[in-house]
């Protein structure tokens, strides 16, 4: 074999092994891009199913994702999401124990699900308490909330369904879908899915038409109706995170309620940069602040295990 040719055939061959493995690199680092910061941050897990049951003149219950069977209530496995409900189950019951309020309470990075009596069906997001009867009495359905829930309204024109967010304001409705946000600290907003709802504010009604929002300012007790971010506003229902030109302070005081983790800011102007994130809330942390740091806007560093933005 001429020598000069059979150098240009080793250079070749070795010249393609060495492009293949940098395309196989370019591969793996464009299918797993978070594995290189693997050993620069911890894995922020996302939250869960839990929430704890205080039964009126009994002691509270510890609810997760496994089934159990208690009197008058219950946690099955919703058929279609596999998620852990409670489900109230009171048929043919009668006692003055059944109209008392209970409190079901999610905490922190959790979330819980929640069947009534009567066939309405609600949704808690992290950091939301609901009071509720057992059993429904007189000629109202009546319930508590603060924090945040989705509610998927039994029909029953006899008996309305009332929300009371607070001392002043409430929520009427016949049966509908509405999403309900009422966070110590935060503006109240009621989002209208389907059907009609009655926003009632220190005795003044505004009605509620599908695709909006109704914003209370618990300040200056101001009202407000808005176009709504339908899919905004119930992606955390439907277990995503989706931010359409939000500001990073916000984004992140909403995934710390999800993932146990601690953010910090070194530049108080970074809070103002505003970003359009799509995630499953089933994604780590770490995996998102790194989406966020690709864009070029910020840095990071974990520091005293803390997140510190820079």
């Amino acid at each position: 074999m001429n020598p000069v040719r059979r150098r240009r055939t080793v250079i070749f061959k070795y010249s393609s092994v060495a492009a293949a493995l940098v395309l196989l690199i370019t591969v793996l680092t464009v299918l797993n891009p978070f594995q290189r910061f693997n050993d620069t941050l911890p894995h922020f897990k996302p939250g869960e199913e839990r929430a704890t049951l205080a039964l009126a003149g009994e002691s509270v219950v510890e609810l997760g994702a496994d089934e159990k069977n208690l009197r008058n209530i219950s946690v099955v496995k919703e058929p279609a999401s596999k998620k852990a409900t409670l489900v109230i189950d009171v048929k043919d019951r009668a006692s003055e124990e059944l109209y008392k309020l209970n409190e079901i309470v999610v905490p922190k990075y959790a979330e819980y699900q929640i069947n009534l009596e009567e066939g309405t069906r609600v949704w808690l997001n992290s950091e939301t308490k609901m009071q509720f009867p057992l059993k429904f009495s007189g000629n109202e359905r009546v319930v508590h909330v603060s924090g945040e829930a989705y509610f998927q309204v039994a029909h029953n024109p006899d008996k309305p369904f009332i929300v009371h967010l607070n001392e002043s304001t409430q929520i009427k409705v016949l049966g509908t879908e509405f999403n309900v946000r009422t966070y110590e600290g935060d503006m109240s907003q009621s989002t209208l899915i389907s059907g009609s709802i009655e926003l009632i504010h220190n005795g003044t009604t505004t009605m509620v038409n599908p695709g909006e929002s109704c914003v209370v300012d618990n300040i200056t007790g101001q009202v407000n109706i808005r176009e709504a971010d339908i899919m905004s506003v119930t992606s955390w229902k439907n277990g995503e995170f989706v931010f359409r030109n939000e500001t990073l302070e916000y984004i992140i005081k909403e995934l710390s309620r999800w993932y146990d983790v601690n953010v910090v800011f070194e530049n108080e102007e970074l809070k103002k940069e505003r970003f359009y994130l799509y995630f499953n809330r089933t994604t780590g942390f770490e995996e998102i602040i790194y989406q966020i740091n690709k864009t070029g806007k910020i840095n990071y560093m974990y520091k005293n295990k803390s997140i510190v933005i820079y």
